[in-house]
């Protein structure tokens, strides 16, 4: 009897342990997504800022040639 009530005690800390472990990994996951997204937001706003820049750049070219 004491044997089976032991490896029912590990298989409840077992069965917490890992609940404990995926909820952590979970909330985790969802920052690191948080995180990615805005930093994907930035490059976004700099690709911009240099395109316009590139035409500024062209544009003045146009008038230097002329």
């Amino acid at each position: 009897m004491q044997v089976t009530y032991i490896k029912r005690q590990c298989l409840m800390l077992e069965a917490s342990l890992g609940r404990d472990k995926k909820k952590k990994k979970k909330k985790k996951k969802k920052k690191k997504k948080k995180k990615k997204k805005k930093k994907k937001k930035k490059k976004k706003k700099k690709k911009k800022k240099k395109k316009e820049e590139r035409r500024t750049d062209k544009q003045c070219g146009a008038f230097m040639k002329s």
